[in-house]
C-alpha cells in the first residue's frame, strides 16, 4: 500500500498563483492584449501611442516577434466588433 502525503499549501499563495495564471490567460492573445492597452489609454488612441502602450504592457510578446506593429493593425482591422476606425490611424474600442 503506498500512501501519498500531500504537502500543505497556503491558500493565499495558491490564489496568488490561480490569478497569475488566469491573467496570463487573458492577455495572453494579441486581440486581448490591444483591447486591455486600448482601454487603459482611455479607449481611443492613434497608432503611434497604441504602439508605445504595447510595448510598455507586453514586451515578452513584442521579443517574440520582429512583426508586432503588424500584428497589432491585423488585429485592429479583423475585429470590428471589437475597434473601429476613427479617422486614419486613430482606433476606439466599439
Amino acid at each position: 500500500m503506498i500512501l501519498w502525503k500531500r504537502k500543505a499549501v497556503p491558500v493565499l499563495v495558491m490564489l496568488g498563483a490561480l490569478a497569475k495564471q488566469q491573467y496570463a490567460r487573458l492577455t495572453g492573445t494579441w486581440k486581448n492584449i490591444v483591447k486591455t492597452v486600448l482601454i487603459s489609454l482611455g479607449g481611443k488612441a492613434d497608432l503611434a501611442t497604441l504602439y508605445e502602450a504595447v510595448a510598455k504592457a507586453a514586451p515578452d510578446r513584442l521579443a517574440q516577434s520582429n512583426t508586432w506593429r503588424d500584428k497589432i493593425r491585423q488585429v485592429l482591422n479583423q475585429n470590428p466588433d471589437l475597434f473601429q476606425p476613427v479617422a486614419r490611424g486613430v482606433w476606439k474600442i466599439a
